[in-house]
Formats: structure tokens, sequence, C-alpha cells
């Protein structure tokens, strides 16, 4: 399998070279291992968009290793779904598709909208103190205009909202959800994040009066008002 060619394909993402990568020095398992989980990394957060190109030789450049680690991480991260490797074209970050996006909204609905009705149900004080915890950071990132950071804190809002609702099982499809959905919330605009915290916190609140039906119907409205917004991205 190729994982380069001479054939130039999207540049790297929104990053002027490969040097803004972190580091993979003090990380634990193999060379593999470890530019694995930095890949990973940068996907998530967005600093490798989707339909980057990942060069290996930029790669191997960048880390001072030769291919064999490079091209062993990239086939385990197409094994996960996160890199696409074209013959004869190298490795992109994936895209969702418009029937896997679909999909991970229709297991959204049953996870997101359960869980905040059980959260409104069995939350305690603990966790409301946790939930309204967030919702300030949200605003607080966009005071601040740290709209970068709202992948990442939207995943921790989800989970907390999961933990919450005292499903252990709940939350570990949650947290399997939320890695999914940082392949597009890191795409979102300002006006959509902006929307999202306001929603978030109205979700925290029926959360807080422990009124299960109004949590589970906002719930749903937000994931339906984020999903038409990410369809709109797609074109």
């Amino acid at each position: 399998m190729t994982i380069d060619s001479p054939i130039s394909g999207p540049p790297l993402g929104q990053i002027a070279s490969y040097d803004q990568l972190p580091p993979i020095s003090n990380r634990p398992g193999t060379m593999a291992d470890q530019v694995q989980a930095v890949l990973l990394e940068a996907i998530l957060d967005g600093t490798l968009p989707p339909g980057t190109h990942l060069k290996a030789e930029g790669l191997t450049r960048r880390y001072g290793i030769s291919i064999i680690p490079v091209r062993e991480a990239l086939r385990t991260l197409q094994a996960g779904g996160w890199v696409d490797i074209r013959p004869h074209h190298g490795a992109f970050v994936r895209s969702l598709g418009a029937e896997e996006l679909e999909e991970i909204n229709e297991f959204r609905g049953i996870v997101e909208v359960a869980a905040a009705r059980l959260a409104a149900q069995r939350r305690s004080a603990v966790a409301l103190a946790e939930l309204e915890a967030l919702c300030d950071e949200g605003f607080a990132l966009i005071e601040s205009d740290e709209f970068g950071r709202f992948a990442e804190l939207n995943s921790r809002f989800h989970d907390a909202v999961a933990a919450a609702a005292g499903n252990q099982v709940m939350r570990e499809s949650q947290r399997i959800l939320n890695q999914r959905i940082r392949l597009y919330t890191s795409s979102l605009d300002t006006q959509r994040i902006i929307e999202s915290t306001h929603e978030h916190a109205a979700i925290v609140a029926a959360i807080g009066e422990q009124d299960a039906a109004a949590a589970g119907a906002l719930a749903a409205k937000h994931l339906n008002l984020s999903l038409r917004r990410v369809r709109g991205i797609q074109g």
C-alpha cells in the first residue's frame, strides 16, 4: 500500500509546517504508537482538519525517524477510522460522509437525550456544580475569543452529563461518541459555538431543576441544531 506519491493533495490544514505538530518525547509505547497518538490528538483538536494530506516524508523530518513507524502509525489511524489511505495518492485525514454523519447523530439522539433525562432525575449536587462550572468555562471561552478550545470543552460537557446520569455504560458510549463528534465540532463557526454554549446552559438549568422532560427536549433540540449546521458545512 502506497503512503505517498508525487501527486499533491490538499495543504496541511491550517498549520504552516509539520514543525507545529506537538513533540513525541516522553510518550509511552513504540515510536509508531507515539506518532499515532500525536496525530490523533491533532486530528481531534482540529490542527489537522478533514482532508489534510499527511505526507510521510514530512512526518519523518518532523520527528527525525524512519518512514517505517510513520507508515505503521498511519495504518493504525486508518484502522481506527481517522485516516484514509488512497493507493498512489497517500494518507488523508478522513472526512465524515453524509451517511456516517446521520448514523452518528442517530446514536447521539439515543444516548445524549437519555443521558440528559437521567441526569435530571439522578444528578448529585457535585455533578450539577461540575456542569455549571463547564458552562461558565464555555462563556469564558467566548469572552476570551478562544474558540479553538470548544471541541475539547464540548466533549467534557457531554461526558459530564453522561456521568451525572449515573450509568457507566452510557458514559462509555458517550466517550466513544465524543471522539467522532470532534471530527466536526472542530470545524464549527463561532456563531454556532456561541449558540451551543447557550444551549448547554439551558440543558444544565433543566437538569438543575430536575425537569427530565425539559432536559431531554433541550438535548434533542441542541442535537438537531448542531446537525443542521454541520450539514451546511458539508454543503
